[in-house]
């Protein structure tokens, strides 16, 4: 299981990216956020992109 911390840098990774691709949808992004950061940290890229981002 990953810890809090990392959860919640997750979160607001894909909440930031979220909104800023999409600005005028805030309700359908913020439904969609656990199952995006579920697929994001399931990703075997993931870690990679974060590092560099």
């Amino acid at each position: 299981m990953l810890n809090k911390r990392i959860l919640v840098l997750i979160f607001l990774l894909v909440f930031l990216l979220l909104v800023g691709c999409f600005p005028q949808n805030h309700a359908p992004i913020i439904t969609s956020i656990p199952v995006t950061a579920v697929t994001e940290a399931k990703s075997p890229g993931f870690r990679r992109v974060y590092r560099n981002s």
